[in-house]
């Protein structure tokens, strides 16, 4: 499955200091000198297991203030070449900002320009290092000079920072509510020495993990009809001398759990060999279809075994008895999924004989090593909640026993009225669910039409997805969490994960936890005032109608839409007032950072009671399969009071919609 990082980053760099006017003198009357120990200089922030590109990994002596929405860059050069994976910066102990951006630029005639890599701090710790994960795998080359520059936004508080003596020409922005992109003219410079802030590398390791085989079974020409997968062995031969005819293999794997973005270095096919029976030649081994069953009904036989697909993997080399032998197979496994290899008789004397599953050891093996990817564990439950509902989405389609996947025309709801929720256009591959949303020049529906994401000379047509949960889980009491990472904004885009109980909109007691919801316009219709906002809304019935949550908007949060991250919704309907917690986090391994907290007394654009959100969570009035389930869609917006529809758009083709994980708990 999918996963990503840490809001501990590396990013020690150069020069910093206090930013609000146009005049370096003006900047540095802000500066609050202070010397500190050398022993509290040599405190690094490049952890084991990390390598430095840029910056300056100890802690300088003294302490700057820049005031809240002054973006200031500091040029240096960097020390190594590789992937920034975090970045940090050391915060003084007098310091008043709760928030951080920090942010990597490249240069450009002696000046900041393109943004490269970029994260959040959203609980800033004084007189420490703090850190955030940098999502889409940035690199930086040694050599070549790059500015760091951190930015407590506009309406926060300042932020004093660690900075040396020296004079290398730094630049200064003022008003700025998130990091540029890009830099852009500058207010102005001043001189500077190194800023304690750092962008470093995670050191590459290779992880191996050896599955055995979720199937297997032999199949035999003179036996056509007969399943064999119980055995304890199995055979390839061209002439098996037992029944005098042909004979092959069959080996199926379930490969799940590698993270999203590793890469398979390594896959190498081992089988232990009983008896090669003098052969001079060997089976080959081909890839082939994997909707074959072990035993029971259906089960393979020789009649109805599956076909190869594509060219041999190679000539299995069994030529040693009571030994395994091994084929490399990198080529044919590509990531998470179910593959099945068929041992393929080509010649007279290539017979071999391995031990099966079913043998008492030494069973049949795919061996894989990856690299890359999240290090993080998998999504679970915390303590006092049971894991109800789970999907890793690691399979080849969407488990329709979990999901109803939607195929619509447009209609309904708000989010409906441009969209044609698609099947088309939700897929599962390498880990995660992914759903597309598309322009096109003709309706496609209910038959897909071409892509077309320029602007028609006629009418512009939408397509979209959308999958809900066909169960609901954790009445009174729960906690749904997805993984996932947003698309790309565009104008008049809408993806969204949410959590609803069983009952219809405006209706009975009708309850929905909107986890996080993306416009392009979020700060107001026509504006896109920044892709790293998000919102979380409540939707609650009220006896007369549903009512919502108002001031929803969050963040903003760095790299939503360039990486995976964390995102859960906790309800409680046994304490009064029942509540609803809304929680962010960049990975399961990561701490919960909790967004906003939700009771009746809220903002809400009508009133209601505790009561009706106690109905809501309980989901009161159902029967059967209570509780909440998962939603998740990649609608566009119609255009309204309150957003642009993406007919204004020039181009309109957003990245995927995708989910690597979402999981259920009852408490």
């Amino acid at each position: 499955m999918g996963m990503k990082r840490y809001w501990r980053a590396s990013f020690v760099l150069g020069a910093m200091l206090l930013g609000c006017g146009g005049l370096e003198q003006d900047i540095a009357e802000g500066e609050d000198d202070g010397i500190v120990g050398e022993d509290e200089q040599a405190i690094e922030a490049v952890d084991p297991g990390e390598t430095l590109l840029v910056g300056t990994a100890t802690i300088q002596a003294t302490a700057v203030t820049q005031n809240a929405g002054t973006v200031n860059a500091h040029p240096v050069a960097a020390v190594a070449s590789g992937t920034v994976s975090q970045l940090k910066v050391y915060v003084d102990s007098t310091n008043t900002a709760t928030t951080l951006r920090l942010g990597l630029y490249s240069q450009a005639s002696s000046a900041p320009a393109a943004l490269v890599a970029s994260c959040s701090i959203i609980s800033v710790t004084n007189g420490a290092w703090n850190a955030c994960s940098v999502a889409g795998s940035p690199s930086v080359t040694s050599g070549a000079t790059y500015y760091v520059a951190p930015l407590a936004p506009s309406g926060g508080n300042p932020v004093t920072l660690r900075r040396s003596s020296g004079s290398s020409t730094a630049h200064w922005k003022s008003g700025q509510s998130s990091l540029p992109s890009p830099y852009g003219t500058s207010g102005g410079t001043f001189t500077a020495g190194n800023l304690s802030f750092a962008a470093v590398a995670a050191t590459s390791t290779s992880t191996t993990v050896t599955l055995n085989p979720v199937a297997d079974a032999e199949v035999k020409a003179n036996a056509s009809t007969t399943n064999y997968g119980s055995a304890t062995s199995v055979t390839s031969d061209h002439v098996d001398s037992a029944i005098g005819g042909q004979s092959s293999f069959y080996l199926k794997f379930d490969v799940s759990g590698l993270p999203a973005g590793s890469t398979i270095t390594s896959a190498k096919l081992r089988c232990y060999v009983t008896n090669h029976a003098g052969a001079s030649a060997w089976p080959s081994v081909y890839a082939t279809g994997t909707s074959w069953i072990e035993t029971g009904t259906g089960s393979i036989t020789w009649t109805n075994k599956p076909a190869t697909t594509g060219s041999s993997l190679g000539v299995f080399p069994g030529g040693t008895a009571n030994a395994y032998a091994e084929l490399d197979v990198t080529s044919g496994v590509t990531g998470n999924g179910t593959y099945s290899f068929g041992f393929i008789p080509v010649a007279i004397d290539d017979g071999m004989t391995c031990n099966s599953r079913e043998a008492a050891s030494n069973k049949p093996e795919l061996v894989l090593q990856y690299s890359g990817g999240s290090t993080t564990t998998a999504l679970s439950c915390p303590s006092g909640y049971t894991e109800v509902f789970r999907d890793d989405f690691d399979g080849a389609s969407v488990d329709t026993t979990k999901w109803s996947i939607a195929n619509q025309n447009t209609g309904g709801g708000e989010f409906t009225q441009l969209t044609h929720m698609l099947s088309a256009n939700v897929s599962v591959s390498g880990g995660t669910l992914k759903i597309a949303s598309k322009r096109h020049c003709s309706d496609p529906y209910p038959t897909i039409t071409a892509e077309n994401p320029g602007q028609c000379a006629g009418t512009n047509y939408y397509s979209g997805g959308w999958i809900s949960g066909k169960t609901g889980h954790a009445p009174g009491k729960g906690l749904m969490i997805f993984r996932a990472k947003m698309p790309s904004s565009v104008r008049g885009y809408f993806p969204a994960l949410w959590a609803r109980n069983t009952h219809g909109w405006e209706t009975s007691t009708y309850g929905e936890l909107d986890l996080i919801e993306k416009w392009w316009d979020m700060g107001g219709k026509g504006t896109d005032a920044d892709d790293d906002l998000m919102a979380s809304t409540t939707h609650i019935f009220n006896g007369t109608k549903t009512s919502h949550t108002t001031n929803n908007n969050l963040g903003p949060y760095a790299g939503s839409s360039t990486g995976f991250h964390v995102w859960e919704v906790e309800w409680n309907a046994t304490v009064t007032p029942a509540t609803i917690k809304y929680y962010y986090r960049d990975s399961p391994a990561s701490t919960r950072n909790l967004l906003r907290t939700v009771t009746y007394s809220s903002t809400w654009n009508a009133s209601l009671t505790d009561q009706n959100v106690k109905d809501a969570l309980n989901d009161t009035g159902c029967s059967t399969n209570c509780g909440f389930r998962p939603y998740i869609d990649f609608a566009v917006q119609p255009d309204t009071a309150y957003h642009v529809s993406p007919d204004t758009a020039t181009t309109y083709d957003p990245t995927d919609l995708e989910v690597d994980s979402v999981i259920t708990c009852d408490g």
